[in-house]
């Protein structure tokens, strides 16, 4: 991200510090993942709102960051929610990151394929979406 790298060049501030200050000054639901050219073995992830999750992979062998638990249900079952405008900075170096809050996904079907009658998901994705949008209206009632 330009900001943060502005940041730290002109007032001497810690890619955390940068990245702190550049990101709120965004507007608007936002997440990043950052990686850090002068730290590789860091990696930076701060958002907004909406999901953000953080996969601790099995045997501590490192970790996937994902907006859904379900993209790393078949690695792991342990992971971190990312809270809104918290910045979760991880060590791939280390140890996992010893946080507070590691919760446990429950295993849920992933669909392979799209229902019958439809030849791919976004075809599904397409004519589900006026039921969805009245379930998001009605809250799911």
């Amino acid at each position: 991200m330009l900001l943060t790298r502005y940041f730290k060049e002109t007032e001497q501030l810690s890619t955390e510090d940068a990245l702190k200050k550049a990101f709120s000054m965004l507007e608007g639901s936002n997440a990043i993942v950052m990686s850090d050219a002068e730290h590789k073995d860091k990696l930076h992830c701060v958002k907004s709102a909406g999901p953000l999750h953080v996969g601790i992979l099995k045997d501590h062998q490192g970790y996937i960051v994902a907006s859904e638990v379900a993209v790393f249900q078949n690695y792991t079952n342990e992971y971190i929610d990312v809270k809104e405008n918290e910045l979760l900075t991880l060590d791939i170096s280390k140890d996992p990151v010893i946080h507070k809050d590691v919760f446990k996904a429950q295993s849920e079907k992933i669909q392979s394929e799209p229902k019958p009658g439809f030849s791919t998901f976004l075809e599904q994705e397409i004519f589900e979406q006026p039921e969805a949008i009245a379930r998001a209206f009605n809250y799911g009632s």
